[in-house]
């Protein structure tokens, strides 16, 4: 199902906007090395086209995540505080293009985990990693 959201101003709108739901495995590496995989509902906006076939959209969500070993770099000073299940807001800019209908480049891809203000962990635990990513449609 597609949707518009009209703007403030006359006549606009972002065009053929969707609900997703959305699962995504991740793998850390480096100063972090847990796995984590996360569930969340996300909203889609429609594509954007740009110049020479080239197009956008963003995306923004929310849901749990859940890592599979205690990650080290999420503690910010609550030593041993941080949770293996938190609040996953992930968000990320789709660019595609025509001639290939299939792929996107995914960049950047922002991978938010945190407490939600201390309601499944306390202030101050959580990470956020920047990243690109390859998708591939079905």
């Amino acid at each position: 199902m597609r949707f518009d959201l009209p703007l403030p101003c006359e006549g606009c709108a972002l065009r053929r906007n969707r609900i997703e739901v959305g699962v995504n495995a991740t793998q850390f590496f480096g100063g972090q090395t847990n796995a984590d995989i996360g569930v969340f509902l996300r909203l889609r906006t429609g594509e954007v086209p740009l110049v020479s076939s080239l197009a956008v959209n963003l995306a923004i969500g929310i849901g749990v995540s859940h890592a599979f070993d205690r990650p080290e770099l999420e503690d910010w000073g609550n030593r041993g505080k941080n949770r293996r299940t938190q609040i996953q807001v992930p968000m990320e800019f789709e660019w595609s293009h025509a001639a290939l209908r299939e792929r996107s480049v995914l960049a950047p891809r922002i991978h938010h985990r945190s407490g939600a203000w201390g309601l499944v962990a306390p202030q101050g635990v959580g990470s956020n990693f920047i990243g690109v990513g390859l998708r591939r449609s079905f």
